[in-house]
């Protein structure tokens, strides 16, 4: 299993590089989240170990952490990103492409970010607002970097971003 996309894997590499300030803080069972220390009202993530697209995620705050009944060896839980990069009120998930050709790794100026259909509210648990962002169902758009306000800051910060990696922008 590829180790970025395994969130258990991932999770480990995180703790194991002291990278918490780039990535949210990842439990491997729901005493650990439970014992944890922090704001009870809180939001976790309880998401499949290989789930992508949002799919098969619930949302709960840390006190009602005990009510989630089909938590196993398969999930983890993941702390919510505090004080979320919002556009005109909604959360939003950025999207990077990066191709491997030749034993070299690019990056694409061509990444962009999905826009959540509701408005965000940290206090509530809901789906269509704290994870939704694929599906029939979803109000999100999609919308190039360089469509956005304060695109070319963002393109400026991937910039930077490849130059620290070593990657080549195309």
């Amino acid at each position: 299993t590829n180790a970025l996309a395994d969130k258990v894997k991932f999770g480990r590499a995180v703790k194991e590089h002291s990278l918490l300030d780039y990535s949210p803080q990842t439990y491997f069972s729901k005493e650990e989240a439970i014992g944890s220390a922090g704001d009870p009202e809180r939001l976790l993530f309880v998401k499949l170990r290989s789930g992508t697209r949002g799919e098969n995620v619930v949302c709960v705050k840390h006190k009602e952490l005990n009510t989630v009944a089909d938590f196993k060896d398969t999930h983890i839980i993941q702390e919510g990103i505090q004080n979320p990069v919002l556009y005109y009120g909604r959360k939003v998930v950025f999207r990077y492409y990066i191709f491997i050709f030749n034993k070299k790794i690019f990056i694409s100026r061509h990444s962009g970010l999905i826009v959540h259909g509701d408005q965000y509210d940290p206090t509530v648990t809901d789906y269509k607002v704290h994870v939704q962002h694929n599906g029939k169902d979803s109000q999100a758009i999609r919308l190039p970097l360089e469509d956005i306000p304060n695109g070319k800051w963002w393109m400026d910060r991937i910039s930077k971003l490849a130059e620290f990696c070593q990657l080549r922008l195309v």
